[in-house]
Order: structure tokens, then sequence, then C-alpha cells
């Protein structure tokens, strides 16, 4: 019964569910933004390996006398969407995004296994006989295991931001490069 009662007041037991819980959103999170540009990745570029293909059978029916008039824009107007496709693809990091949130998904799910079982010296913390020592161990603990999901986090950020920064510092090169040229 005294045993039931130091577990329910123990305020280590809150914070290491709240810290559970913070590198879960994490995970829910990413795996959201995971989902969502693989999904994205795929559909564009399934779309533009089918209009692409599409079009080349689309001039053979322009070559058809057709009385529609839809039917003569359709060679105009796949190939158009198409290019459209490709650029949205190219344009914009999906397949980046979908691999970084893939990788920091493993990452943070790494890191709440070793945090729940205690297999890495950051996070053992009830080797300890005595009581106050596996107390401080466990805040310690705790207090590691944010810090390691703080890092993943900030790590993936920052290769976004990096990877933003260094396509607009490609861009600004190109608009300079053609500057240069007019002049």
């Amino acid at each position: 019964m005294n045993s039931q009662k130091k577990i329910i007041d123990n305020p280590i037991v809150p914070a290491r569910e709240k810290a559970l819980g913070y590198a879960q959103e994490l995970i829910k999170d990413y795996k959201k933004t995971r989902a969502i540009s693989r999904n994205l990745y795929y559909g564009l570029q399934i779309g533009t390996i089918i209009l692409s293909g599409v079009t080349p059978i689309l001039v053979l029916v322009d070559k058809i006398q057709a009385s529609d008039t839809w039917l003569k824009w359709l060679p105009v107007i796949f190939p158009a969407v198409a290019s459209i496709v490709a650029s949205i693809v190219t344009s914009f990091p999906f397949q980046e995004n979908w691999i970084s949130a893939n990788t920091t998904v493993e990452l943070l799910e790494a890191e709440q296994e070793k945090f729940v079982l205690g297999i890495t010296p950051l996070y053992r913390c009830y080797d300890s006989i005595n009581e106050n020592e596996q107390e401080k161990r466990a805040k310690k603990s705790i207090e590691n295991f944010i810090t390691q999901v703080n890092n993943i986090h900030l790590n993936q950020v920052q290769q976004t931001s990096s990877f933003v920064s260094n396509e607009d510092m490609a861009e600004q090169k190109e608009k300079d490069k053609t500057a240069q040229a007019v002049t």
C-alpha cells in the first residue's frame, strides 16, 4: 500500500509521461508530413508520366478529321498540364521532405525506445539502490530525453531551412548572371 502511494505522489511519473507525450506529438507530426509529401511526390510523378504518355496518342487523334473542336485542343492541353505538373515536382522538395521526415521519425522513435527501456547511459536511472539517487537520475534521464528529442527536431528544422536558403542563393546567383548578361 505504501509503495502505491509513493508511485502516485512521485513527480517523476507525470514528467516522464509529459516527455513521452511531447515526443509522440512530434512523431505524429512528422509522420503526417512524411505521408503528405510522399503522396504528393508520387501522385505528381504519376500524373506527369500519364500526361506525357497520352500526348502522342492525342497527336494521332488530332490527325483524324474530327468535327469536335474540343478534340483538337487535347494535344495542346495535355502537354501543357504535364509541363506544369513536372514544374511543380521540381520546384517543391516533396521527395526531400518525405525522406527527411522519415529519417526524423526513425530517430525520434529510436530515442523514445532508448528512453523507455533505459538501455543507454543517458537514460539509465534505476540502477541505484538509494531512492534519492534514483530520483535524481530519473529527473536527469527525463531532461536528457527532452534534450535529445529537441536536438533531433532542431536538426530537422535547420536542415529544412538550409535547403531553402541554398535554393534562394542559387536563385539569386541565377538572377545575378542574367542581370550581368543583359548589361
